[in-house]
């Protein structure tokens, strides 16, 4: 595929992109007031370094009542969960920009971009770099 097909094709994709997400609204998996506001903290302050102390308190409930409704609620932990987030948001940016991986790291609040790299194959399967190949 020639390079100018690459980038109408990249372009097109994100217009009709675009045009779901101006329309989604964000899906809650849980009656539980609490868990719903850890939820949306986690979806606003995905960029940052997020600990389960913080999401605890976002919750006003203990560390480990947090960490066992979590798990009641969505069969993970909080870190899991937040992990798995960090890493859908990543694939996000390595599709939709040119940022370099490291770039990407330290925007998602990962201070070591090699455990990034190593996050992102676990749960991906794959390396940063190859996901963005392959998904140009």
């Amino acid at each position: 595929m020639a390079l100018w097909e690459k980038m109408e094709l990249r372009g097109a994709m994100l217009t009709l992109l675009s045009r779901f997400m101006r329309e989604a609204t964000p899906k809650v998996w849980t009656q539980d007031e609490r868990m719903k506001k850890v939820l949306s903290y986690v979806n606003r302050q995905i960029d940052r370094d997020i600990s389960v102390d913080e999401l605890a308190s976002v919750a006003c409930v203990s560390k480990p009542y947090l960490i066992r409704l979590f798990r009641r609620e969505f069969g993970t932990s909080p870190l899991q969960h937040v992990n798995r987030k960090k890493v859908e948001r990543a694939q996000l940016l390595l599709y939709t920009t040119n940022m370099p991986i490291k770039e990407v790291a330290y925007t998602l609040g990962f201070g070591d971009h090699s455990y990034f790299i190593r996050l992102f194959r676990k749960q991906a399967g794959i390396t940063p770099q190859e996901y963005r190949r392959r998904m140009r």
